[in-house]
Formats: C-alpha cells, structure tokens, sequence
C-alpha cells in the first residue's frame, strides 16, 4: 500500500536547501485567507503566529488519498480523488485546528530540534466545510517548515535507517516502474531498496517522460523521506542525473509451477553483447538451452535467453542469474529471477506464524473461524491449537487477487476451514496472504440441547449449543452438563479450538459454572448415555456480568 501525500506545486523542490529567512508568494483563496502558506518554525520550536481569515467552517488537517481495500484510489462521482485526515505528528503543536466563519491568530510551535541544520518539513491542508461538517473540496495549502533542510547523499539503507522528513540524494537502479502518471518506481543499491513516490522537475511539475527512466537505468534523485505503512519512501523526488543502462530489461522475473516448465528471458542489448554465468548452485535445476534475437513492435533488436526449470518435489525456491554488457564506458547487469512454487505442506498456525514471509510459499492450515470482520473480502482469524492468525481474504478457487466469491463458499464463525495460502504480513504482523483458498470446510447447525438428544450419533455432523454450565467435573479437559430451556447433556470434554485430541486448553477459557457457553461439537455417547464430543468453544458470558 501506498502513501497519497498531497503536495503542493510551489512545494518543496524550490526549497529543499532553504532556511527559514527567504520570503515567498502567498496564495489566498476567496473562502480561505492566511497571512503565510510558508510557515517557518524555529529551531528551537517557539512559537510562529498565522492569521486566518475564512467565511467559511473550516478545518486544519494532515490528508492521504483514501484507497479502498485492494490499495487503489477512492474516486468520486466527478473522477476526483477522495481524502481521508491522518494524524498530526507528535512534534508539531497547533493552537486551533478547527472553527467557524471568522478571523483567528494561529501559532504553530514544535518539539525543538537537536541538530538545526537536521530540518523538517510537513504539508498541510485548511478544509472549507458546509454547514453540515463536510469537506467542499476548497483547500489552502501550508507548507511547515522547522530548521535548516539540506540534502545528505545516503544509500537506501540509509535512507531506511534515518528519520522521517530528512532529504536524502540517492544513487540506485532503477528496478520497477509502477506508475508513470506522477512517477512512482523502486530505486535500489547493494544495500536496499526505497520507493519514490512521485518524481517532479525543478517546478515540481509530474512530467515523467521528459525524465527517460527506463528499467535498468542508473538514477540520482534528491526528495524528503517519509515511511507509511512499513515502507520507506522519498516524496515528490527531483531527478538529479540517469546513467541509461547498456542492458534494459524487458521480461526477467517469472514463476514456474512445482511441474517445472520454460520461460524466455528479455533483454535490449546495448552493449558488446550479453554475458551470464550461471551460478553453481542453481545448476541442478535451471538450464539455459538457447539465446535468439529478434525485433519487436517497436523496433527494437531484442534478445531472448531459453532457461528451463526442472521439476520441484521440495519446497519454493528461487533462481537469481545475473546478465551483463559492457561498452568502453562500462558495464550494465540485470538479473533474472525464476520463483518455483513448491510442494504444499500442512502446518499448524504456529508453524505458519514462524516461517518467513514469501509470495511463493504456499501452505495448508485447518483451523475454526473466528472473527469474521469481512464478509466481501472473507477477512477472519483462524484458530487452532496452536494459535491465532489473520487470513487477509479468502477466495472459493485459487486466484492471483481477490475476486470477492467468499461468499458463495458459505463459511459462517465457528466453522472448521481448511485452505491454502501464504505467510504474509502487515506492519510486522504475521497474516495468511495469496489470497489465500478454500480447500473444504465442515459447517454447524445451530441447535437446542433436546434436538441434539434427538438427533443420530454422527462425528462428522456439528451443532452449535449454548446454555449454562453446570457440575464441572473435570477442569483440565473440561467435563461439565449444558443446561438450556429444554434440557441438560453432558459435554466430554471442550477445547479452545478443533482438535484430533483434548489439548487441555478448557482452563485458558476461563469457564465457570454459571456462565453462558456457546459450543460446537458432535452428538455422542457413552455407555448409551448421551453426550456433546469433539466439542470446541465458540464464546461465552460469565455469570458475573
């Protein structure tokens, strides 16, 4: 997912080596007047005081594009883009952040600076609001900037490592190019890779093609780094110098299936050739059996390298083999990354929570649902023995993104689910990614306690009970009588989650007699005498509340 800062044309490429003693333009509005939409904080943070003019409601916020659950723009009836406010940030103080039609003193103060030259700098939006509280769309951009603001050249890692709202000038390769309306790619050295979102001219203007980026090229940028959601980003970044590569590449990542199978690496040569070596230990399962040339639609000479890929009967893996081309002026590598899916292995939620994460990786994990938060999506916990885990989506066939059929598997909370997926996460938190898949699910059958009586023993067919607990006779693997308004069984035995055998979990629920119980399990019996068996728990309420 990505940060849609909103930053104003006049914004921070005219100032990135500025203090805070150059003056500029102000921009007004009819509805929105301020007296500076350049706001200098000291260093030391005392206070900077704005005068705000508005006949209108208004409203001070720090604004993202708002995305919707698959990470794409929000758009409105008109194709503009919807925002959502975020949080100010801890260091900056505003005296008023909201009001009425009228005229208003604002100072702006911060957390003082350690280092004066190490400055910061943060956009802001004033929101013109109808007489019902909601945005208009008229906004005064300010621009809040603390210290001195220079440069450092760093590599990605430093960049990473270091605080948010420095400029940075990184030299890296061109990796990915993800959007060439306002210019969103990965830059990457031997140390790390950082995403620029957003590339402008020395005016701030997006004009991606006058930059000529290609794959492959080796570009300087200068932009302020920010971090939104786990990722390390360089906003709105100014293109310094591009080396173009001697070897662009045109297809070079691919994913094989367990059978193992063909792919065709791409490249346009502008070298004295293509070099490779294969390395040792990819030998045993990747082969390159032929190179061709050819011309594409565009006219380009175009080179295509035949690697094969033996069959996997272990786990995922991948192939990384390294290509060059040199000329007099140097040399130019792109590498080819072959990703195999392997064999799927079951593993319990503890398991899954301990591996690595990988979009290769696929696993088998049964559990009961829990949760369920999403029911377009199929957003739930999993639960078993073991643990508890976030499946982001689950789909009723495999799919390479989510195609919102959860609902037609008919899976409801309390279910026992059996699905494939992978170990993904969110903000350092472990979830099931791929999306994941439903394999088959063993449903329920809310019930009273006289129709479960009634009914056949059958282990396979589940009822979903509730009623008070009575006559505890074994805490450790949670022996008791169900009791509701027609009737009382025994319940041998109940766990936190569905278990091939009693766990001893009943204590971590910490049932009572007295409480209210909603369980799942099976019509059994012993010695002729009925019972609930294979019986997991589902919720409770104490007799205390």
């Amino acid at each position: 997912m990505k940060l849609k800062n909103i930053l104003t044309a006049i914004a921070s490429s005219a100032l990135l080596f500025a203090g805070c003693t150059q003056e500029y333009e102000i921009s007004t509005l009819d509805e929105i007047k301020v007296s500076q939409s350049y706001i200098c904080i000291p260093a030391d943070g005392s206070a900077t005081h704005v005068s705000l003019e508005t006949t209108v409601s208004w409203e001070l916020v720090s604004e993202v594009r708002a995305e919707d659950e698959e990470g794409d723009d929000v758009l409105d009836e008109g194709g503009n883009f919807v925002y959502d406010k975020v949080a100010l940030p801890e260091w900056l103080t505003v005296s008023q952040t909201s009001g009425s039609a009228g005229e208003f003193d604002i100072t702006f103060s911060a957390e003082a600076l350690d280092d004066p030259t190490a400055g910061r700098e943060l956009n802001l939006a004033i929101w013109a609001l109808d007489d019902n509280g909601n945005p208009t769309g008229i906004k005064q951009y300010l621009i809040i900037r603390q210290g001195e603001i220079a440069a450092s050249e760093a590599t990605c890692q430093e960049v990473i490592d270091g605080p948010d709202g420095k400029t940075y000038i990184v030299t890296g390769t061109c990796t990915v190019i993800e959007n060439t309306q306002y210019g969103n790619w990965r830059l990457a050295d031997e140390t790390g890779e950082i995403l620029i979102y957003g590339t402008v001219t020395a005016t701030g203007q997006y004009d991606w093609e006058s930059f000529n980026i290609e794959v492959g090229d080796i570009v300087t940028v200068q932009g302020p780094k920010t971090t939104y959601n786990g990722t390390v980003e360089l906003v709105d970044a100014k293109v310094l110098a591009v080396e173009k590569s001697l070897l662009q590449s045109v297809a070079t990542e691919f994913t094989v299936t367990k059978d193992g199978g063909n792919v065709e690496a791409q490249f346009i040569v502008k070298g004295n050739g293509l070099e490779f070596e294969l390395p040792e230990d990819l030998k045993s399962w990747i082969t390159i059996s032929n190179i061709r040339t050819f011309e594409d639609e565009d006219g380009n000479t175009v080179t295509g390298v035949s690697i094969s890929v033996a069959p996997n009967t272990g786990d995922a893996r991948v192939a990384t083999i390294p290509f060059t081309s040199s000329s007099s002026d140097g040399t130019s590598t792109a590498n080819v990354t072959i990703s195999q899916e392997g064999s799927i292995s079951e593993r319990t939620v503890a398991e899954i929570i301990a591996a690595a994460p990988s979009d290769i990786d696929y696993y088998q994990m049964t559990g009961k649902v829990a949760n369920l938060t999403n029911t377009t999506y199929g957003n739930f916990d999993l639960v078993d023995a073991t643990g508890s885990i976030l499946v982001y989506g689950l789909t009723a066939t495999k799919q390479e993104s989510n195609d919102k059929s959860f609902a037609s598997i008919g899976l409801e909370a309390g279910d026992i689910v059996t699905l494939i997926g992978t170990r993904d996460e969110y903000n350092g938190t472990p979830q099931v990614g791929g999306p994941a898949y439903h394999v088959s699910h063993i449903g329920h059958t809310v019930a009273t306690v006289a129709e479960v009586l009634a009914a056949a023993e059958d282990e396979n067919t589940y009822y979903m009970v509730t009623g008070t607990v009575s006559n505890i006779v074994n805490s450790t693997y949670g022996n008791f009588n169900l009791t509701d308004e027609t009737g009382t069984i025994y319940v041998y035995g109940l766990t936190n989650a569905p278990v091939d055998s009693n766990d001893k979990s009943f204590a971590s629920l910490g049932i009572k007699e007295g409480d209210t119980v909603t369980l799942i399990g099976t019509r059994d019996s012993y010695n002729g005498d009925p019972q609930i068996g294979g019986a997991y728990y589902f919720s409770h309420e104490s007799a205390a509340e």
